[in-house]
């Protein structure tokens, strides 16, 4: 666990500052420390200071507070705003230590004592410290037990802290945060390619990721479904009527009623939503393929990319480029050059499969490309999308003709289960994987993917041996 220098003296002055804001004025204090603080200068009142370091370190420390750490936290204190702002600067908040448990293994694995195995739970799932009754549990020594860990697990991913973080993983793993920041722009040929679609409306970049979090959240916590179900259910959650009309469906009629099943075929999945296609769109709005195929290639299939090749050889290429064709023929051409070739061989066709949804998220079988001029947008290409096209996986090529046949593929080859596994266990042990040692655990959750919801394949996952262990190398 190392961390630098300039983290680690701005976490002091954080620690300090949280300090500051609660012990500023007695009524804060005293909320926070107990009704027998008599003031931010007082600590003479030894019950009443020894009571809070032990019951508030116990959860920053995520296990009981030692008599050794009691009385290194009240050495050379006197004020609270001392005590409290050294509790947070410790290194026990920032760093997870566990080496306190006993080798299991001669290769040096250790199992982890019930206080830290509590504190991964909550890390993991929570990315917070555990509560009083997960401390409890671990006193108990329940945790250890395979019923006990079952029952914890399950209380763990039962609450609303759980619910928050799995967004906070979908957050990432979808790329939401690539969806522009200013969106849609409002250039003539942007306005020309919407229609009718009015672009000045702003509030079309927070109905799409709303939209995709009740989709999501819907699936993973209220059906209890599959990851398949993720990437195939035609469900529609949007209440706001412009993002619906870009779906052609009329908006669910409040946040409390059932939503939406699209009947036309175009629909089916996450993929298919306007939270990823929206994402980077090209210039004027344009589909980006080639940032779509590098999503779907990174996040879901879990492929590491190397370096784009020098852009030079690819902009003497847009030269041979011919007027009036479509985005995927551009992109075709430019990519097709020895430099590029290469990586985009596997990349293009991911976001080929994607090309009937536009950048506002709507299904379209003709391609309709703009341009400025000082008479207004002109129309310069009008083409009829083809999302057909060959991707190889793990040496097999998949021949797809649309984004169904995309998500055929993802599964059919079972690269999905290890794009989602692999870019989990990074979030939720916020490492990168480590072949051998985490292999068991990687292996759990890919298998129940397969067969479970998508919560009880990360309870197998946190149930496994493997879980509660840890290497001394790590």
């Amino acid at each position: 666990n190392y961390m630098s220098s300039s983290r680690f003296s701005a976490y002091v002055e954080v620690a300090g500052a949280a300090a500051d804001l609660l012990t500023n004025d007695l009524t804060t204090l005293q909320a926070f420390a107990g009704a027998c603080v008599k003031a931010n200068s007082d600590i003479s009142d030894t019950d009443c200071v020894d009571n809070f370091i032990k019951n508030f370190g116990s959860l920053v420390f995520r296990k009981p507070v030692s008599a050794t750490e009691l009385a290194e936290l009240k050495s050379g204190v006197s004020t609270w705003r001392d005590i409290i702002g050294r509790i947070y600067a410790h290194p026990r908040l920032m760093i997870h230590f566990e080496r306190e448990g006993k080798v299991v293994i001669a290769n040096g694995t250790y199992q982890l004592t019930a206080y830290e195995l509590e504190a991964r739970l909550c890390s993991a799932f929570w990315k917070s410290v555990p509560d009083v009754q997960g401390l409890a549990a671990a006193a108990s020594g329940s945790i250890l037990t395979s019923s006990g860990l079952k029952t914890e697990v399950a209380r763990i991913l039962s609450d609303p802290k759980a619910r928050k973080t799995m967004w906070d993983f979908y957050r990432q793993w979808f790329a939401v945060d690539r969806l522009p920041g200013v969106f849609p722009f409002y250039d003539a040929a942007s306005v020309a390619f919407a229609a009718p679609i009015v672009m000045a409306y702003e509030g079309l970049r927070g109905a799409a990721i709303e939209d995709g979090q009740e989709f999501l959240e819907y699936i993973t916590w209220t059906s209890k479904g599959k990851l398949s179900d993720m990437f195939r259910s035609p469900m529609i959650f949007t209440t706001d009527p412009v993002l619906a009309s870009a779906y052609g469906v009329t908006p669910r009629a409040s946040k409390t009623a059932l939503p939406v099943i699209d009947t036309s075929g175009h629909y089916n999945g996450i993929l298919t939503r306007p939270l990823i296609s929206m994402q980077n769109p090209s210039i004027s709005n344009e589909t980006n393929h080639i940032l779509r195929g590098v999503f779907i290639a990174t996040n879901i299939l879990g492929i590491e990319l190397g370096s784009p090749a020098n852009f030079a050889e690819q902009n003497q290429a847009a030269n041979n480029v011919p007027a009036g064709v479509s985005t995927r023929t551009e992109v075709s051409i430019k990519t097709a050059i020895n430099a590029c070739n290469g990586c985009h061989a596997g990349i293009n066709p991911a976001g080929f499969a994607l090309a009937h949804y536009d950048t506002l998220g709507r299904y379209t079988a003709i391609e309709k490309r703009f341009r400025n001029s000082d008479a207004g947008p002109v129309a310069v290409a009008t083409n009829t999308i083809d999302s057909s096209t060959s991707l190889k996986i793990d040496g097999v090529d998949y021949t797809i003709l649309d984004a169904d046949g995309l998500v055929n593929a993802l599964f059919t080859s079972g690269r999905i289960y290890q794009g989602f596994a692999q870019y989990y266990f990074r979030f939720a042990f916020g490492r990168t994987e480590v072949a051998e040692d985490d292999k068991q655990l990687l292996d759990t959750l890919k298998g129940g993917l397969r067969t479970m919801s998508i919560i009880d394949a990360i309870s197998a996952m946190a149930m496994h041996p493997d879980f509660a262990r840890t290497k001394a190398t790590k």
